[in-house]
């Protein structure tokens, strides 16, 4: 089994990590960590216009880094095997693997972490999940430390 998992939505129910050790269940989580409630920002943007205030603010709330979450670090504190986390795209076959693999030997879960871009006050949001693993789309700059 594999789950595709929002940074946002593992921070409102951290202990899902410990029920899938707890339970022993056979479970690939790939998170992809853009460091956002990200489903809100658009919204936040829109009150922010009819509000006349500041569209910089409009992350507040909703930004999730500054510290960022080390889920790797979260996860292995409730028993689960933990990979990342991937900032440059080559990394993430190979984290995927080693965690499938793990899975696949042990029965128990494993969380792969991938970074991805920040949503930003200029657009709104980012790019979609993982979106800087499409064909042809070239890698995120490294200037930000990001992919």
């Amino acid at each position: 089994n594999v789950h595709f998992q929002p940074d946002g939505d593992l921070l409102f129910t951290p202990s899902a990590l410990w029920t899938a050790a707890h339970h022993e269940l056979p479970l690939l989580i790939v998170m992809h960590n853009n460091r956002s409630y990200n489903n809100d920002y658009a919204h936040q943007m829109e009150v922010a216009h009819h509000r006349d205030r500041p569209p910089e603010n409009a992350g507040i709330g909703i930004d999730i880094g500054s510290p960022n979450v080390d889920f790797s670090t979260v996860a292995q504190g409730f028993g689960v095997h933990a990979e990342g986390a991937i900032e440059k795209p080559e990394e993430l076959l190979p984290a995927i693997e080693r965690a499938a693999a793990y899975v696949a030997a042990e029965g128990k879960p494993a969380l792969v972490t991938c970074m991805t871009p920040e949503p930003t006050a200029s657009t709104g949001a980012g790019p979609g999940p993982l979106s800087w693993l499409e064909p042809g789309r070239p890698a995120r700059g490294s200037s930000s430390g990001w992919v």
